[in-house]
């Protein structure tokens, strides 16, 4: 038989409670002032008001570490944009000569792709006529591969080459 919840205490139960024990505490403080040894008690706040002092010393400290440290996450964010931004430039850079070389090719000689793209036994069309014949999903391992940004909607074929066409710098015939 399962037990019975405990009864919760009333309201007003709770409030003379509540005041009793503010009124027991008013005693204690009325007789600690009166005692013999109110010099402990002063000796006691004195040691908590400079245990506190100490405390917001500390706090303030941690505050300004802080501060330095997001200061310093900052300057280093700031310093890496910059090496993001400078290698964005050499890639760039990159691209241009290999968009062309590639652009200057005929269709069965191989394509020059970025540095540190793997192309030996991928999927990626090694000419210019491989890249103009791919399928589907070829075109979508290629576009992954080469990190292109996705094309919005749901791309039809020709549209899928002419991306990778373009970046790689590989003439593609216009309709």
């Amino acid at each position: 038989m399962p037990e019975d919840p405990k009864p919760q205490p009333k309201a007003e139960n709770i409030t003379r409670y509540i005041h009793a024990l503010a009124d027991s505490l008013k005693g204690l403080a009325n007789e600690a002032d009166s005692a013999p040894d109110a010099p402990l008690l002063e000796s006691m706040a004195y040691f908590w008001t400079k245990s506190i002092q100490e405390n917001h010393k500390s706090l303030k400290r941690q505050k300004e570490l802080l501060e330095q440290l997001q200061k310093e996450n900052l300057r280093v964010r700031k310093e890496m944009a910059k090496l993001s931004h400078r290698d964005s430039l050499n890639h760039t850079k990159a691209m241009i000569s290999i968009r062309s070389h590639n652009s200057n090719l005929g269709k069965w000689e191989p394509l020059k792709y970025p540095p540190g793209t793997p192309v030996k036994d991928t999927l990626l069309p090694s000419t210019g006529a491989e890249l103009l014949q791919m399928k589907d999903i070829q075109c979508q391992f290629t576009a992954g591969h080469l990190e292109l940004p996705s094309l919005p909607g749901s791309p039809s074929l020709e549209e899928r080459r002419r991306q990778i066409a373009d970046y790689m710098g590989v003439s593609y015939p216009r309709n």
